[in-house]
């Protein structure tokens, strides 16, 4: 595993230094952000503690080497830093995150949220930051969905439906081609919307769409064959609606978790920054009517897309970032939701659209009714 990370490393390391026109010797400085387990391999550190009870990796901050040390291929004197991770599954790039979002500044509550197959949460101020991580699960990368494809050109981003009249938006306006994470999120909001799926997630009979039976499965049709650039119809399951409501039920959890083990409210949060798979093409709206993100002010929401990379390159050209991001993993608490009980009580709730409680989405109750 190590050896594949490097050898990926060096080879992405190649073609940006063809790009560039120079040579290995120009390259005397890296900066790893990554999560836990990645930064273990990186430096061939054994990752297996992280999975075994009781979750404690090897090591959390990784003093300064040679990059030569780790097999990465550039000048021979050449220096490689890993951001510092903060448990087992709240790592460098969540590090990077924070400080690319200068939550760690305000003194308002902010919260953060990288939002892939782990949802990282990091709740705070200037004074304080806790975090957590969950099990959100590949959808909101376009995995595990029937039609999902990555946010690539073709890729069903956004859908609105009036009336009987259905508009499809993809990236690059190009004929589609699947379903990427920002997709479902709108997808599962409108059909919501319009009564199309219950609060459950299953799929109803309706005049909007084709509706009709895969192995036992209800499935809709979005987009049939003639109309897509695969040949082929792209759906929507009920399987598909249920691995979402999962996704987005973890994520929430672990924001209400993080409220109340602070001892605060959702309406105290002043700044709420979205990062990870979804880039910016996320609909907030979509988002909080069906549970993902809290109800608050979509004026509170803030996009920062890759702040992995963000935060990374601030440290990579400034010691003063260096020096803020180590401070930041020394303020940084860490939840491990694993062994909080009041994750799973709350968990259970939230896997319903917008969630059991109605009452803690007043907008989404206005829609609805």
């Amino acid at each position: 595993l190590h050896h594949a990370v490097i050898d990926t490393i060096n080879n992405l390391i190649g073609s940006l230094i063809n790009e560039a026109r120079l040579t290995l010797d120009d390259l005397t400085a890296i900066i790893s952000a990554g999560n836990t387990t990645m930064t273990h391999l990186l430096l061939k550190i054994d990752p297996a503690q992280i999975r075994k009870d009781p979750y404690i990796p090897a090591v959390n901050f990784m003093p300064v080497i040679r990059a030569s040390e780790a097999g990465i291929k550039i000048n021979p004197r050449g220096l490689l830093m890993c951001l510092p991770c903060i448990g087992s599954y709240v790592g460098g790039d969540i590090v990077a995150g924070v400080l690319a979002s200068g939550m760690n500044k305000s003194k308002d509550l902010s919260l953060f949220i990288d939002l892939g197959t782990n949802g990282e949460v990091v709740l705070g101020n200037k004074e304080w930051l806790l975090s957590c991580s969950t099990s959100a699960g590949p959808c909101f990368e376009g995995g595990g969905l029937k039609s999902g494809i990555r946010a690539m050109k073709g890729a069903i981003q956004n859908i609105s439906i009036n009336g009987g009249s259905v508009k499809i938006e993809t990236i690059g306006n190009l004929p589609p081609k699947g379903i990427c994470g920002s997709g479902v999120v709108d997808i599962v909001s409108e059909l919501l919307k319009n009564k199309i799926i219950d609060r459950l997630g299953r799929i109803k009979d309706n005049k909007i769409f084709k509706v009709r039976d895969s192995d036992g499965v209800k499935e809709l049709v979005l987009v049939d064959a003639k109309n897509s650039s695969i040949g082929k119809d792209i759906t929507i399951d009920d399987n598909d609606i249920k691995n979402l409501i999962h996704s987005k039920g973890a994520i929430y959890t672990g924001i209400e978790v993080l409220l109340k083990e602070a001892g605060f409210e959702k309406s105290d949060i002043r700044h709420a920054f979205i990062a990870g798979g979804l880039g910016t093409s996320l609909n907030i709206r979509s988002a909080i009517n069906i549970g993902l993100l809290p109800d608050l002010p979509q004026k509170n929401f803030v996009f920062l897309g890759n702040t992995s990379v963000a935060g990374a390159r601030m440290c990579l050209l400034s010691s003063e970032a260096l020096d803020k991001a180590e401070a930041i993993a020394n303020k940084m608490a860490y939840l491990d939701l694993s062994t909080n009980g009041s994750f799973m009580n709350n968990y259970s709730a939230a896997l319903f659209l917008p969630h059991t409680d109605i009452e803690s989405f007043p907008s989404v109750k206005k829609i609805l009714s």
